[in-house]
Parts: structure tokens; sequence; C-alpha cells
């Protein structure tokens, strides 16, 4: 579960004329530097699950521990993967996963990496954490195994602090620095990062505060980058860049303007996309783009949004977007089982009730759900909108490549994007702000 705390900005989009890589539009691979602290971006936290030593699955892989205080009452285990496709193929070799595991994982898009790019011998490319309620102190405490040795004994606890309602929790507080292992260059290397914790309710959360910053030089203009490196684990699996000139008086960058792993960015005319940081040298790889090759995302902000056609699932009429240019048309990949998606239908009820259906339209793709599932949420939440489902026929989760969930995107009247992920009151003031400027 990942929990991330989103402001909207004034979307601006821009559209010019890019030139076509030539033969001097090479591949960009960019060194990175990387710094303390979340930066230009807002941070986005992750789950401490709990380690369940009968898990059928994970069981195996975990390690025993010593060391946690005997006046903490309700000690919690956590193991935190840091590079979780050198984790799995470890854990596969030790004869603690089987092959079906890695395999299913090695179909993922994002697993890019061959096994000669991976240790054969295990490494420390995970982290030990425990919590519980310290007796002594009256309060909910947090041992981190900064020195990765399984044994607590030796490490300070942290109490950390709780968010508050709305808050951005942006200061780094209680960090702690922790020791693990990476794969580089054919060898294993210690490495040295922080991490931080917050709790919301019942729920304690993590992430590793850090960016990164690089410039790429085209036709001998430099372009400064900053750097998303992922908050939650340490294999680049995020890298989100954004031009440092996007950086509002704020001192934080406009999320409408973050380019994605996959997502293309323009520098000197010249369309590069993004591959992410190698995480086997620390660069980072912008690729031009070549005439004709089609986008990688294609939920990219200012791109046309490719049309379809379907069936609302409720009336079995005809859903068309090109019917539906001229209006601006909020589209929301979904499923019952996503806990986020079903937190946000009361919020999107309520606007739905309010907005000018003449001027905008809501449509919802539903993926991953049976139709009997589907139609009894439906009829609870008495949700009206239009409603289409994915399916192995249409293949719209494909068409779109939506892997993550809730995904959204806004698009204008003639059918571009304009914004993406908008959730709660983000997107009543947007669609407030698009209808007032009407």
């Amino acid at each position: 579960m990942k929990i991330c705390f989103t402001i909207l900005y004034t979307v601006l989009i821009t559209t010019g004329c890019n030139r076509q890589p030539d033969e001097a539009a090479t591949t960009l691979r960019l060194p990175v530097t990387f710094k303390q602290g979340y930066g230009p971006f807002y941070p986005g936290f992750g789950r401490l699950n709990a380690e369940q030593a009968d898990d059928p699955v994970w069981g195996k892989t975990y390690h025993p521990i010593k060391g946690i205080p005997h006046h903490w009452s309700s000690p919690v285990k956590s193991q935190i993967r840091l590079d979780f496709q050198q984790f799995i193929y470890q854990q596969v070799r030790a004869g603690n996963l089987d092959q079906a595991t890695y395999d299913a994982y090695n179909k993922s898009p994002d697993w890019l990496r061959d096994t000669t790019e991976l240790s054969a011998k295990p490494i420390r490319c995970y982290i030990y954490v425990v919590r519980g309620f310290d007796e002594h102190v009256g309060k909910w405490a947090i041992l981190v195994d900064t020195n990765n040795n399984l044994d607590f004994a030796d490490e300070t606890p942290v109490y950390p602090e709780a968010i508050q309602p709305k808050e951005i929790p942006d200061k780094v507080t209680n960090s702690r620095t922790i020791r693990y292992e990476t794969y580089q260059d054919g060898q294993v290397k210690t490495a040295y990062v922080p991490i931080t914790f917050r709790y919301y309710g019942n729920t304690f959360m993590y992430n590793f505060p850090r960016h990164a910053i690089a410039t790429a030089t085209v036709d001998g203009d430099p372009y400064a980058l900053v750097i998303d490196p992922g908050l939650l684990r340490l294999d680049f699996e995020g890298s989100t860049i954004a031009l440092a000139s996007s950086i509002r008086r704020n001192g934080r960058v406009d999320e409408q303007k973050l380019i994605k792993v996959g997502d293309e960015i323009e520098l000197g005319g010249v369309l590069y996309r993004n591959n992410g940081i190698s995480p086997t040298d620390n660069l980072l790889v912008l690729e031009p783009v070549n005439a004709g090759t089609a986008a990688t995302n294609p939920l990219q902000n200012g791109h046309i949004f490719q049309p379809f056609t379907d069936v609302d699932f409720s009336t079995r009429k005809q859903v068309s977007l090109q019917q539906l240019r001229g209006k601006y048309v909020y589209v929301d990949f979904w499923g019952t089982w996503c806990k986020g998606c079903v937190q946000d239908m009361p919020n999107l009820n309520a606007l739905y009730q309010r907005i000018d259906k003449r001027k905008i339209e809501f449509i919802g793709i539903n993926c991953g759900d049976s139709p009997d599932k589907l139609r009894s949420f439906l009829e609870k939440h008495r949700t009206n909108w239009l409603q289409v489902r994915a399916t192995s026929t249409n293949k719209l989760q494909d068409r779109y490549s939506v892997s993550d969930f809730p995904t959204s995107v806004l698009l204008d009247p003639s059918g571009r994007i304009i914004a993406r992920d908008l959730r709660g009151d983000v997107l009543t003031d947007t669609l407030t702000r698009l209808l007032r400027n009407q």
C-alpha cells in the first residue's frame, strides 16, 4: 500500500514543433548525484507490513532476529526488500521461492534486467524493522537494523511522529542511516541510505528520503533535471524526472509535469524517452524517440487519448469517446478490489451529482471484476456515470498500459490529456476552475 499526498497546480499544456532525432541525437546516459531529503518532490510512504512466518509463499525468505527489548509489548517484525528483483532471484537460487514465482514476475514489463546483472551470491538487499509499544516511554517505537546484522540490541529506537489529516509530511524527522549491499559492475558493494518513519492511525509507514539531480546537454545547451528515484525501494523502480525549470515558487515540482519511466521529455527540440536509472551503473538513460514510434505511456500529459467505442455496463448503450468531443472527460481506471478506488467513490458520487454534464462527463473503466461483482458494487454505491468493463476482448487495461490503481486522466474537449491522477479535493477544484474559465 502506498500512501501519496498530492497537491495540484495549474495545468499548462504547451505544444510545439519537435525536430525528429537525427544522427546527432544519441542516447543520453547521465551521471546522477544523490542528495538527502525530498528536494522539490512531495513524499510518498510505504506501509510496514507485518511478517507472517507461516506465509506459504514468502515464509522461507524470512530470517530470525534477536535483540527486541523485553519492555516492548506487541512487537511486530517487518522485512523491507530494497532491490526486489535481486531479492527474488537469490531466494529462487536458495530454494526459498519456486521458479514459477520468478517466472511470473519476469513477465512484468518493469522486469528489465537479465540475470547476468544480478548477484549469484546472496547479498543484503533487504533490511529488517521491528515496531512495538515501549512501556517505559509510553509510546510506539521502531528499531531499524541499521548495520544489517539481524541483531537489534545495538540499535537506538525511533519514536515516529503521527501524520495529521491533510498534512504533507515533507520534513525528515528521526531518520536512521542503514547499510545494505548492491551489485554493480560485477561486484558486491556496500551502500548507505537514510530511512524515516511516520504513522497514521494504526498504519506504520516508511520511506527513503532522497532525491537526485543530473544535467543533460543537447546541442551544447544544458538542461538541469531533478529526479525522484523512488522512495520505497532502492532499485530505481520509479526514476521520475522533471526539468528544474518546472519547480514552482513554493519549491515544489508541478506534479503534472513529472516524467515517469516510459514518458517522453523534450530537450532542445528532441523527444527523449525516460528509461529510468540503470541500477548497474547509476546512470539516468534518456533514449531518443524515432518518428512513428508508439508512445510507451499512452496516458502521458499532452498526448491525445486513444479513443475507443464500447458499451455501458448497466444500460448496454454505446459509449464512444468520439461522441464526447467538446466536453471535458474524466476517465477513471478502477476496481472494487482496490482500496483507494473504493475510498474515492463517495467523493466521485458527490462530485458527479454537482457537475454540469453538458460540459463534463465521467467514464469508469473497471478492471479485474466479474460482472456480478461490478453490478453489486454499482447498485450499492449508486454510481451513475458511464462504466465500461476491461475484458480480454477489448483489452482496455493493456491498451492504455495501466498497472497501478487507481489511475485517472482528464481530457480536454479535443481529447487531449491535460492532467492525470487527480483525486479528492484536487479533482473537484480542477473541474470547478475549468468550468469557471470557459
